[in-house]
């Protein structure tokens, strides 16, 4: 077992990833508690078994046929069962506006206000165009309009997010013989190829998050359009997840220059900065101002919980050098899939001392609990 662990998970071939169970990670779980096993022995079983669910699990994807601008059409979608992780889904479509949602209790959908905000907000910011072409076209921009207007969005979105979620449940399988959440994702694009507009969803099983604490990486720059959810990312953003450490959960992106972290490539960041000693002075969460980064929904259940819980928070860059100086008591990544999961320790590839933080940090640890409690207090109810 430990052999294979040595070996990235995007290089297995599926006969050995099928090895994999939840059976096998409890076991490995297990294991860490004896010290037989290391911990990052056992989060690349964890990647390991997520990266199998998602090429051997049916998943759903449901696209709407009839055209938006044509509210008396009846409604046809286009319903396939498949195998496509949800990555590869957004890569099958042209480039468009996306987002990434999670079921609560299975029946809901977590802050789909704000996923239908975001969807017409990229749509907004986006213009589309063939090659290089300089403004978008009429016909263009008629197709897309119903998409860039928030209500006229949630009318189209959520009958389609029915149809899909009812069809996802009765074909779902269940790799651990329990009631799984669903990840849910939606992508608005438009195809030149097919003079339209693409209105499409996937839904696909969602693993509890990972209990302990997590490594990081540090490598890539700020993207370029950082308040649009523009699937072009997900394009960019490839071979940074290719090439990162199997026993890496996530990679931030920084200013080389500056040492300001930005965010994860699909998550925000968040740095817990020590009170000043003597002074009675609070921690303080630290994250990078909104003009620069993406709010994710799950950042925004961190807000409210930093709101209410009387936790200071400041819209500043954490910086590299604060927390090579011992600055930070903590930190911790936040996004659909993950929630929040704190940070162990921060690597980096040009093989600079990594930074460690040696205790789990008791406001990563309030607000990571917290946080469930809010997700549900934001779930709308699908079915």
């Amino acid at each position: 077992m430990l052999s294979l662990l040595r070996t990235s998970t995007r290089r297995l071939p599926s006969a050995i990833s099928s090895l994999l169970s939840t059976r096998t990670l409890a076991m490995a779980a297990n294991n860490l508690k004896s010290g037989e096993l290391s911990e990052c022995a056992v989060l690349c079983i964890a990647d390991l078994q997520k990266h199998f669910n998602s090429i051997t699990t049916i998943i759903v994807t449901i696209e709407r046929i009839t055209h938006a601008d044509n509210p008396t059409t009846e409604v046809i979608y286009d319903i396939k069962e498949d195998r496509t992780a949800p990555n590869d889904f957004f890569l099958i479509y042209p480039r468009g506006s996306y987002t990434g949602a999670r079921t609560v209790h299975r029946h809901s959908i977590m802050d789909l206000s704000s996923h239908i905000d975001r969807i017409a907000t990229s749509l907004q910011l986006m213009t589309f165009t063939p090659d290089a072409a300089a403004s978008e076209s009429e016909d263009v921009s008629r197709a897309l309009a119903p998409f860039r207007d928030r209500d006229t969005l949630a009318r189209l979105l959520v009958p389609m997010l029915k149809t899909g979620l009812r069809k996802y449940y009765e074909v779902e399988e269940k790799p651990s013989g329990e009631d799984m959440e669903t990840k849910v994702s939606v992508v608005v694009a438009y195809s030149f190829e097919e003079s339209r507009a693409r209105f499409a969803a996937h839904f696909a099983p969602l693993p509890a998050p990972y209990s302990g604490r997590i490594r990081v990486e540090m490598e890539g720059e700020p993207r370029k359009l950082a308040g649009a959810k523009d699937s072009q990312w997900v394009r960019d953003r490839k071979n940074l997840e290719l090439t990162k450490s199997p026993c890496v959960n996530e990679v931030l992106l920084s200013n080389p220059e500056t040492g300001d972290i930005y965010e994860g490539l699909s998550s925000n960041f968040f740095a817990i900065y020590r009170g000043e000693a003597g002074t009675g002075q609070p921690a303080t969460v630290r994250t990078a101002p909104l003009e620069y980064v993406l709010q994710g929904t799950i950042m925004k259940a961190v807000v409210a919980v930093c709101e209410r819980e009387g936790i200071p928070i400041e819209w500043a860059f954490p910086t590299i050098g604060d927390a090579k100086k011992g600055k930070w008591e903590g930190a911790f990544v936040s996004s659909t899939s993950r929630l929040v999961l704190p940070i162990e320790s921060i690597h980096f590839r040009d093989e600079k001392p990594s930074i460690t933080f040696p205790n789990p940090s008791p406001v990563v640890d309030h607000i990571r609990e917290e946080v469930r409690k809010e997700i549900v207090k934001r779930a709308y109810r699908i079915l």
